[in-house]
């Protein structure tokens, strides 16, 4: 590394290599260069018992002490960064929080209707989950909310869920 003279060393996801042959760590080659990590959320930390339970946990744990030797974390949001500053001891300075989001303006744009997108929603207005449906999402606090507005609002602003196994939490 040192004889590409990086300014810094960027690692995209420091969680990569379990399903895949991705390489990731931190310290172990020898450079003068700050390393910053992406680290989306230490969900696992929270729920072990369900996400900690197998061979995964050695692995999971490794790259949580690579995480801890980064100079910089980047992560999706503020819970998340206080989430890895309370369970890692890491400084809050050197997290920075990097909210998903896209510039509209750089893809390709494509008129549409909701209608025809996502098959019998007939209006044009609802709120709209996206995401899977692990229990940490918390989707039965959301569908029970969207239960509590007048049915007028509800009417309005049908909820539609739409992700991995999303349909099993409807029945919530």
């Amino acid at each position: 590394i040192e004889q590409l003279k990086p300014d810094v060393i960027w690692i995209t996801n420091l969680q990569e290599g379990w399903h895949d042959e991705s390489v990731t760590s931190v310290g172990k080659l020898k450079s003068i260069a700050p390393v910053c990590s992406c680290l989306h959320d230490v969900i696992p930390l929270q729920f072990e018992d369900k996400y900690l339970v197998t061979h995964i946990r050695s692995w999971y744990f490794e790259k949580i002490e690579f995480a801890k030797k980064s100079d910089l974390l980047f992560t999706l949001s503020e819970y998340s960064k206080q989430e890895i500053c309370d369970r890692l001891k890491f400084p809050e300075e050197n997290v920075l929080v990097v909210p998903c989001s896209y510039r509209n303006d750089m893809f390709f744009k494509r008129e549409a209707s909701s209608r025809t997108i996502i098959p019998g929603l007939f209006d044009e207005k609802f709120f709209l989950y996206v995401g899977g449906a692990d229990e940490h999402k918390n989707l039965r606090a959301l569908i029970q909310a969207h239960a509590l507005l007048p049915p007028d609002i509800q009417d309005d602003f049908p909820l539609v869920l739409v992700g991995k196994d999303v349909a099993a939490a409807e029945g919530h």
